[in-house]
């Protein structure tokens, strides 16, 4: 399993986006995923991106990105947080979407009748 890490920031020359992989090496591209629906995720940026979009929609490309990554892996949570970091500062939007959230949630767990296994 390789672990790779999305560092994003904003310095005097502007906003960057870098990946770091463990053996050492970075890139330095227009957007990043990691995970396990970090492919539906992928093909979304792919076929959507433009250099130069807004907040708004990159805020959407990101949701719909995640969205992708969600509804086709198996292994992927419910929900969408987005991070928006400006000069400056720093907009984290917990929940931002709940596209699928859970139907099935209990304290107590699962409870049989008796005598059944």
């Amino acid at each position: 399993m390789c672990i790779l890490y999305i560092l994003g920031g904003v310095d005097i020359t502007g906003p960057h986006l870098h990946t770091i992989y463990p053996h050492g090496s970075t890139d330095t591209l227009p957007y990043a995923t990691m995970g396990s629906g970090s492919l539906a995720a992928m093909a979304m940026f792919e076929s959507n991106y433009k250099k130069g979009l807004s907040r708004d929609k990159g805020i959407k490309l990101v949701c719909k990105a995640i969205c992708a990554g969600i509804f086709n892996d198996l292994g992927s949570g419910s929900n969408v947080d987005v991070c928006v970091i400006t000069k400056g500062k720093t907009d984290y939007l917990r929940n931002y979407q709940l596209p699928n959230p859970r139907t099935y949630v209990s304290s107590k767990g699962y409870s049989f009748a008796r005598g059944q296994n």
